[in-house]
């Protein structure tokens, strides 16, 4: 109960920051198990390769609260919000607001036999979600 009083204790601002991000985590979790990733792929792919413009102090400021509020929510779920999840929703609030980013899936190999995959949202240089490790997985693909 602590955690839901400390929720409500929140700026509005952020209150409502938070209940976007949920609906839009549960939006994304539903399309990943419905359909096929390669159907999903064009939503991700928002601008072309390298065209994303600058961003002002106020779209970083977003930007950071967005990942703050992805990551906060994503752990709170019902569901299993994956890394692709987060990333993915991450994507989706930004572009609502404008703000450019990109979204990486990498891949590592954790033994012979298997490959592990990370999901990770960037914008302006900064990790916003799925910073946790990135660095280790070989980027396959980016969607901005």
């Amino acid at each position: 109960m602590s955690k839901l009083n400390r929720a409500f204790r929140l700026p509005f601002a952020d209150q409502w920051l938070l209940a976007e991000t949920l609906v839009w985590l549960g939006l994304w979790r539903l399309l990943i198990l419905l359909f096929p990733f390669k159907r999903l792929m064009p939503a991700l792919s928002t601008t072309s390769a390298g065209s994303l413009p600058a961003l002002s102090a106020a779209q970083i400021a977003m930007a950071a609260r967005v990942g703050w509020a992805v990551e906060l929510a994503g752990r709170y779920t019902p569901w299993h919000s994956t890394c692709l999840v987060r990333a993915a929703a991450g994507k989706a609030i930004l572009s609502r607001r404008g703000i450019g980013s990109t979204l990486f899936i990498g891949v590592l190999q954790a033994d012979s036999s298997s490959l592990k995959a990370h999901a990770w949202l960037q914008s302006d240089g900064r990790i916003l979600t799925g910073a946790s490790g990135y660095e280790a997985y070989q980027v396959l693909s980016s969607f901005s």
